[in-house]
């Protein structure tokens, strides 16, 4: 979809007329008319006004991806798998190294991730690059190209150019995320290994891919099991005197 559509879209879903959204950017209603009808385009400044309205991103708004915010999914995402730096720079790494590839097609064996949490950020972070990847492609070579027929030299100099394009976005896009919220640091690993054991990494690792209702019933069966004294450490004097 293009630009027009795309906003015209948003405003009809968020029941705004076109009045109603020109307010909202302080501009007049034929210039939403002429965004709609693709006779122009806005500004800089004006699409990130729109981007912060609808809480959507400027990649979407221009159709660069149909993912409406894939900051925010990733974040999201990422988050739940408690990584460390390094692990997030190891499965950021592979996710380039494969638009760096000629074989773009090829798929990247288990074997090339040091542990499963890199393994699913690869999946997310590669999920939100595809999208990018793949409407270039419908954009720049048309959405009947075919990755498995012979290519043309300028074909490829184009994908050339789209998988660097796709890598751009992909930097960007990890430059731009809240690294507090989804990065556990080292420090924090190994106090978490120290006090509960080198299982925790793993504990975490497991909780990540239970839904929310596999979380809830996880967080249950936890806090039975603290009931139980067989489960439980026993109390140290210094705890019995904190209670009292």
């Amino acid at each position: 979809m293009n630009f027009g559509t795309i906003l015209k879209h948003l405003r009809q879903i968020h029941f705004l007329s076109q009045e109603e959204l020109a307010n909202k950017l302080n501009i007049s209603r034929s210039n939403i008319a002429n965004y709609e009808t693709s006779k122009n385009l806005p500004s800089v400044e004006i699409l990130q006004k729109i981007s912060t309205l609808f809480g959507v991103s400027t990649d979407y708004l221009l159709g660069n991806t149909d993912i409406d915010n894939p900051k925010q999914i990733l974040e999201e995402k990422l988050a739940a798998l408690h990584l460390s730096e390094k692990e997030l720079e190891e499965a950021t790494k592979h996710v380039l190294d494969y638009y760096s590839s000629n074989q773009i097609i090829n798929s990247i064996s288990k074997e090339n991730f040091s542990n499963s949490k890199i393994e699913k950020a690869f999946c997310i972070i590669q999920s939100i690059a595809a999208n990018f990847f793949g409407n270039k492609i419908d954009k720049t070579l048309g959405e009947s190209f075919d990755f498995c027929l012979p290519h043309s030299a300028d074909e490829h100099n184009k994908m050339l150019e789209i998988q660097n394009y796709t890598k751009q976005k992909v930097n960007e896009l990890i430059n731009s995320l809240n690294k507090d919220k989804i990065i556990i640091s080292q420090n924090i690993q190994e106090e978490i290994q120290k006090q509960y054991g080198n299982y925790s990494i793993h504990l975490l690792d497991d909780y990540s891919k239970l839904n929310e209702l596999g979380k809830q019933t996880a967080n249950i069966y936890i806090k039975d099991l603290t009931e139980i004294p067989k489960y439980t450490k026993k109390k140290s004097s210094q705890d019995s005197q904190n209670e009292d």
